[in-house]
């Protein structure tokens, strides 16, 4: 939520490391050996609305695909 932050998560290959970059900053996460990744994002750095790329990064250079995520709309922060 607008207030609390902002939670990415996904499936990637285990071992991996999974990126979002926001405005051209980027904040990483490991992908557990469960194959899952959960990437906290604090509500100071998004808008609502904005949209964010995430993307895995393979090895020696190789960049998954990246998929655009859009930051949620939240109901709550709208006054009127």
């Amino acid at each position: 939520d607008s207030s609390k932050g902002y939670t990415v998560t996904g499936e990637a290959d285990a071992s991996m490391v999974a990126y979002v970059d926001i405005n051209g900053d980027l904040y990483p996460s490991s992908v557990g050996q469960d194959g899952i990744f959960i990437i906290h994002i604090e509500a100071r750095l998004v808008n609502q609305g904005q949209s964010i790329s995430v993307f895995i990064f393979k090895s020696e250079g190789i960049v998954g695909e990246s998929v655009l995520v859009t930051i949620p709309y939240d109901p709550s922060a709208i006054i009127g």
